[in-house]
């Protein structure tokens, strides 16, 4: 599962946003792909300890295998997801 923990207030969020989407539906790794919005769950991004907007936090297994901050290209996100361990 790859989680982008966002605001809707971020500038490099609302860039990164389309390219998201488009990895996504690019993706054949079999990945989830998910959105955290900051404004309705703060509590997630404690407990995550996300510091930064945009971040993209890799999941297997249920526990992070990777981590990313700041805005990417869709070719960006999919070549990191790929490379992860």
């Amino acid at each position: 599962m790859l989680v982008e923990f966002w605001s809707k207030t971020c500038p490099h969020c609302l860039r990164l946003s389309p390219h998201f989407a488009a990895a996504a539906e690019a993706d054949d790794s079999g990945a989830k792909f998910v959105k955290v919005l900051l404004q309705d769950a703060r509590p997630l991004f404690h407990e995550h300890r996300v510091n930064a907007v945009p971040t993209l936090v890799l999941f297997r297994g249920g526990s992070e295998v990777a981590r990313e901050a700041g805005a990417k290209t869709s070719d960006e996100i999919l070549a990191w997801v790929k490379a992860a361990p």
